[in-house]
């Protein structure tokens, strides 16, 4: 594992400044550096720019709270860099078996299915639901109740990307889900 993440930020306005994105970067968690692309022939901002987190968890968290949050009239977009390659590979078979078993579970479908996804894929999966819970709360409700197994697949994806450890589910006092 990599000792530091870099993010892709797009969207970003013309007219912001790159302390102003770093800024908002930063109340994800320290950043180790940022800058926005330039055209070499202008100098003027493309409108995306890379922020390099020290750790994975803090990039995770980047995914989660800052897409689509505005900044100047304009929703970013933010991803995981094209070179993080490894974001890319499937998680494989043993972080989705080691995750069901932190949350209780034995392996079925759904682990083998979570274990051939890739961390980008995970991360998008959780910045849809999110997307989903801010623009139409009743309708993320009526999901979330009418397909119990989504509820485990995000948990346990989680689990599977180090955002809950068995730490904090224990302090949580979350007890093991029911089989779905």
């Amino acid at each position: 594992m990599a000792s530091s993440c870099r993010i892709f930020v797009g969207n970003i306005p013309y007219n912001a400044t790159e302390g102003q994105v770093k800024a908002l970067c930063e109340e994800v968690g320290p950043v180790v550096s940022f800058r926005i692309v330039t055209d070499k022939d202008t100098g003027k901002p493309k409108g995306f720019g890379f922020c390099e987190y020290r750790d994975e968890s803090t990039a995770f968290s980047s995914l989660r709270n800052l897409q689509d949050c505005e900044l100047n009239g304009r929703r970013l977009k933010v991803n995981f860099a094209a070179n993080e390659k490894s974001n890319h590979h499937p998680i494989g078979l043993q972080a989705a078996v080691d995750a069901a078993a932190t949350m209780g579970l034995s392996s079925d479908a759904l682990t083998v299915y979570l274990s051939k996804m890739s961390r980008n894929q995970l991360a998008q999966m959780f910045s849809e639901m999110k997307g989903i819970s801010v623009g139409n709360k009743e309708m993320a409700q009526e999901l979330l109740l009418a397909r119990p197994q989504l509820n485990r697949a995000l948990l346990q994806a989680q689990i599977m990307l180090g955002m809950v450890t068995p730490q904090m589910m224990e302090k949580a006092n979350m007890r093991p889900l029911p089989n779905v």
